[in-house]
């Protein structure tokens, strides 16, 4: 793929510097503005608690998102390297959890179909030609020869090893499985090609440029912790200066009681009246676009929302949120123009309110994706059909906990492994002739052409990912229609 790797392949260098090399100077500069500008105003045991919790906040935030930009995503060996790793000590452990990885979502053969029933026997059966797959995998692979000096490799042993890897790709029990042109292995399930690394990640979330890295099965708890921690941060953040802004402000209207006159008596009483005005059409649009949601229908009297309906409400919420935001900032402005709020907790919540809004943005999306069992590409394109009713995929707390705190995957690319310098040249020359095939179906084509379309994302790209796949998805189903 297009990764590059240092420290002997233990650190991950992203595709795109920019804006990965923008991410962690500008976490730093909003912290270092909040300790400098807004914390300084306190004292004593206050500034101490606040400065302790803004510290384990941000080496959070740095140690997950240095984990999630610098470690391997989940990357699939591809069918060039297959036979060197089989043979080379430092990767035939690597090839063992491959093999397992086929053997747990083979089916059976069209010999051998179940059809049974009995769910439990379909099952029992399943598993029983799982436990068999699996089983001749690793007495096929142990059988294959092992080199400890990768000058002894002959190409007899390396043909014995392609053969084997060619065999298991051809397979009847893993026909299921969609087969990358580029890679020229078969996808195990949520397993996608990035375009961008030109690579096939398991469980592939989507390709983020702010971590410089495929959000995929290794690194996917470091990206939601970073997201969590660092959207806590922020909200320390502004609720200090929240605090510092409504306790300066009552001490200035307690100088200034009586009748409201003047220009800045107008506009620091007239801007917080129309932002409560936009804020009741605010929530007067967000409720009426989850009205039926909260209290459904019968299903005889069921009928599916207009859209140019909902695409009026959503933007005009869109509006309101705008202009909102504006009259805030302009209040903000206003009342350190007039002097009744200091610079430091106005230009600390500003520079903080940004990254605030888009990590929690995609945060929210993250774990409302993570509690349904989905994935960004699969709740755009699927998403109406997993969340139905009887599909089991209603949000749950638990399914979120076990997520994060369960164990990444080994990695299946050994990156310490040697391989031959032949092959390292030939896997180059088919991997640059490999990208420009065509995809073995019309849906991995989309797949392929996925990160072409969020390239130029400004803020959240899982959002635009998602977008992408709206869009890719609508045109399949009108081609299949016409």
């Amino acid at each position: 793929g297009k990764n590059r790797f240092c420290c002997n392949g233990l650190v991950q260098w992203p595709v795109r510097p920019c804006p990965f090399a923008v991410t962690l100077p500008l976490m730093l500069a909003i912290a270092a503005a909040f300790v400098v500008l807004e914390l300084a105003r306190f004292d004593g045991l206050v500034q101490a608690i606040l400065g302790a919790i803004a510290a384990a906040l941000l080496l959070l935030g740095v140690v997950s998102f240095v984990q999630a930009a610098a470690v391997e995503p989940g990357v699939m060996p591809r069918a060039q390297l297959l036979g060197a790793l089989t043979v080379v000590p430092g990767g035939r452990e690597s090839m063992h959890e491959l093999c397992e990885l086929y053997a747990s979502v083979c089916r059976p053969s069209v010999e051998r179909d179940i059809s049974s029933p009995s769910t439990s026997r379909a099952k029992e059966s399943l598993e029983s030609v799982q436990l068999e797959f699996a089983d001749q995998l690793a007495q096929r692979l142990d059988k294959l020869p092992l080199v400890e000096d990768i000058e002894d490799i002959e190409g007899s042993e390396l043909e014995e090893a392609e053969a084997f890897w060619q065999d298991v790709m051809s397979d009847n029990r893993l026909k299921h499985l969609k087969f990358c042109r580029t890679c020229k292995v078969r996808r195990p399930p949520k397993c996608s090609h990035c375009s961008h690394c030109d690579n096939c990640v398991r469980d592939f979330d989507h390709h983020c440029f702010w971590i410089g890295n495929c959000v995929g099965a290794r690194n996917h708890r470091s990206f939601v912790a970073f997201l969590v921690v660092t959207d806590c941060l922020a909200i320390e953040i502004l609720a200090v200066c929240v605090v510092d802004i409504v306790l300066e402000m009552s001490e200035f209207v307690s100088r200034h009681e009586g009748p409201v006159r003047g220009e800045r008596d107008l506009v620091l009483a007239g801007l917080p009246a129309l932002a409560g005005v936009l804020a009741v059409g605010l929530l007067g649009t967000y409720i009426a676009r989850r009205w039926r949601r909260w209290f459904p229908l019968p299903q005889a009297e069921r009928r599916p929302p207009r859209t140019s309906y909902m695409r009026r409400l959503e933007r005009a919420q869109m509006v309101l949120q705008v202009l909102l935001a504006l009259s805030a900032i302009a209040w903000l402005c206003s009342a350190v123009a007039f002097r009744a709020l200091s610079v430091q907790p106005v230009a600390v919540a500003l520079l903080t309110s940004p990254a605030f809004v888009v990590l929690s943005m995609v945060a929210r999306e993250q774990l409302s994706n993570i509690g349904t069992g989905l994935n960004v590409k699969q709740k755009a394109v699927h998403g109406a059909a997993y969340s139905g009713a009887g599909r089991g995929r209603e949000f749950s707390v638990f399914t979120v906990l076990s997520f994060m705190l369960g164990w990444a995957p080994p990695s299946l690319t050994p990156l310490q492994a040697e391989v031959p310098d032949e092959l390292s040249c030939r896997l180059s020359d088919d991997g640059d002739g490999a990208s420009e095939g065509a995809p073995s179906s019309a849906f991995e084509d989309d797949m392929e052409d996925s990160g072409d379309v969020c390239a130029s994302l400004g803020l959240s790209d899982c959002f635009s990912s998602a977008r992408s796949y709206q869009m890719m998805a609508k045109e399949r189903d009108d081609s299949q229609t016409s």
